[in-house]
């Protein structure tokens, strides 16, 4: 199949199905339960004649898990598999328990059991199938990861699944390259005649480095891309499209003066911005020296912080999710709240699942704590914090994708009010460039999804 082609008329229909907020389709729904019309078009899409597997991109706080159980609800599946991220089981478990509108198996997975041969073997006997939901499927983009090769190798765990439902939020993480496994496996059609050097060519602005290797880090043709999977097996929704009453969502950036803070940041100024976006900052993030100098970065941001959130505690809002990620400033930030006795919870990574839902149950709560501290990888997905219109990140990612996930836990339905984002950045620093970087990455991986 080209895509310089026309497309056919399956394919136009789909395309069309792929941005529809409204459906006549009749889905089974628990007494109580009504889907959204835009949930009822991404259902419909799912369950199309001509698409095998599907994958639910719309942006988070759309409700994929809600049109994913859907479309078990319209096929009637018997068997049900579910694979998420460990944190998110519980937000599975009531999601099926409260949709789910017949009787069946289902059997929960974690990701990272799907790393060990001998528990995906055990979870193929239980199988086939009807339907797979496989969440945040972006766990699934590293080709070398055991759990990807478990899962989509052609004798893996797809093989015992009739239907695979792929959700993310955020399709392009940071690199198209990354989709290319997924889609490999999940629509090999959406590909046309491209293996993956042409894939990266095309979509990642591949080019030979001066050592003779290629570089597919990059993003080129995402329209057309985007026409790609919308033709065969994505459905992609944005806010401002489906939720016509859903309010604006703002960002701003918030200087802060910090001596030691730029004094350490000035060991890394000679990185290169565009470079530590393009790679998502992954590797960089991962070299002890670069770690080192990120945790006094925002360590030192710690007691303007604290200071700021009070000083917007006292203008009036009334509850604020606040994102970190070093130990040390999460515990900086929670004796300062406690020293000036602001209520608050705290998740961090380690916490169980039973742990991270009484902490949103709390802060959720009308008169709960003013203040979600949210360790920024723990918290990112799969939580509704609809309480606050306002995020504070003290320490954001340098993957532009990470952060869009974090702001959208309140940003999602159910939210009534415009949300504010703040990002705290010591003025005139790479902290600052890497942030303003951020932002605008994020809206042109946006262009992936119009």
């Amino acid at each position: 199949m080209s895509f310089q082609a026309p497309l056919s008329l399956v394919q136009r229909e789909l395309l069309e199905l792929s941005k529809a907020t409204e459906s006549k389709i009749v889905v089974p729904a628990p007494n109580g339960r009504t889907y959204l019309p835009f949930q009822l078009a991404g259902i419909e899409y799912g369950v199309h004649p001509a698409v095998k597997n599907v994958l639910l991109g719309d942006e988070p706080g759309l409700g994929k898990t809600v049109q994913g159980i859907g479309i078990c609800n319209h096929l009637k599946a018997r068997k049900i598999l579910v694979l998420t991220p460990a944190k998110l089981r519980g937000v599975w478990e009531t999601h099926l328990q409260d949709w789910l509108a017949h009787d069946a198996d289902v059997e929960v997975v974690n990701y990272t059991s799907l790393a060990d041969p001998e528990k995906v073997k055990a979870i193929m006997r239980k199988g086939p199938f009807d339907v797979a939901l496989g969440d945040e499927i972006h766990y699934l983009k590293n080709p070398q990861a055991k759990r990807t090769k478990y899962t989509l190798a052609k004798n893996g765990l797809i093989s015992s699944i009739n239907k695979f439902v792929a959700m993310s939020g955020t399709p392009i993480q940071n690199r198209p390259i990354e989709l290319y496994p997924i889609a490999k496996t999940l629509a090999p059609a959406s590909l046309g005649n491209l293996d993956k050097f042409g894939f990266g060519i095309k979509y990642c602005a591949g080019w030979k480095t001066p050592w003779g290797a290629w570089d597919f880090t990059g993003a080129s043709n995402l329209k057309e891309l985007g026409l790609r999977f919308r033709s065969t097996f994505m459905v992609r929704r944005t806010k401002d499209k489906v939720l016509k009453d859903l309010p604006e969502k703002f960002v701003n950036l918030v200087h802060v003066e910090s001596k030691d803070g730029a004094l350490a940041l000035s060991k890394l100024e000679a990185l290169d911005v565009e470079t530590v976006i393009k790679g998502g900052g992954k590797s960089l993030s991962e070299d002890d020296h670069v770690s080192s100098v990120r945790e006094r970065v925002g360590f030192s941001k710690v007691d303007f912080a604290a200071g700021y959130i009070k000083e917007q505690l006292d203008a009036g809002h009334q509850k604020i999710v606040v994102f970190a990620h070093h130990k040390r400033v999460i515990s900086g930030l929670e004796q300062a709240f406690s020293a000036m006795g602001i209520d608050f919870e705290t998740v961090r990574g380690g916490n169980t699942t039973a742990q991270v839902n009484a902490s949103v149950e709390k802060f959720q709560r009308p008169g709960g704590p003013k203040i979600f501290l949210g360790s920024l990888m723990a918290t990112k997905e799969g939580l509704t914090l609809t309480a606050a219109s306002y995020v504070i990140f003290v320490e954001f990612s340098w993957a532009p994708m990470d952060n869009e996930q974090a702001m959208d836990r309140t940003h999602r339905i159910g939210q009534k009010n415009n949300v504010m984002v703040d990002f705290l950045v010591v003025k005139g620093t790479l902290d600052e460039r890497i942030a303003k970087f951020c932002i605008e990455k994020s809206k042109a991986i946006k262009e992936f999804g119009e």
